[in-house]
């Protein structure tokens, strides 16, 4: 079985709005399951869409460190260090959260989602 992890947006009617994405995907690929990671403030409307079959509820507020571990044996035997920077890669942005200074913001789209408050950054 194939799986996909959806990286919900940060906004509900942007994740409303991705449903049918969700569903052309399971049209397309029939043995696809799809799994979601969303903020807790969109986690509701994705829970709702029978298109997401498990929801990682609270992996946005978690450390890296505690997310499921890879299956890749390769990535396993890494120092937790080095496996921390291959899972983060190019994951945060640069930038500065506008509203409580962290800087742990990810990109979400076409905006930055900060990871400690939830605040979008640079989106119109």
């Amino acid at each position: 079985m194939l799986r996909a992890l959806i990286v919900a947006p940060a906004w509900i009617g942007d994740t409303v709005m991705a449903q049918p994405l969700f569903m052309r995907l399971l049209e397309k690929t029939p043995s696809l399951q799809l799994d979601a990671l969303a903020p807790r403030w969109v986690a509701p409307a994705l829970q709702r869409m029978p298109e997401i079959a498990q929801m990682e509820k609270k992996a946005v507020n978690r450390p890296v460190s505690d997310l499921s571990p890879n299956e890749d044996p390769a990535i396993e035997r890494l120092p937790k260090p080095d496996r921390v920077k291959t899972a983060l890669g190019t994951a945060y942005m640069g930038i500065t959260c506008s509203n409580c200074g962290s800087d742990k913001v990810i990109r979400a789209g076409a905006c930055g989602v900060c990871t400690q408050c939830g605040t979008s950054q640079g989106c119109s």
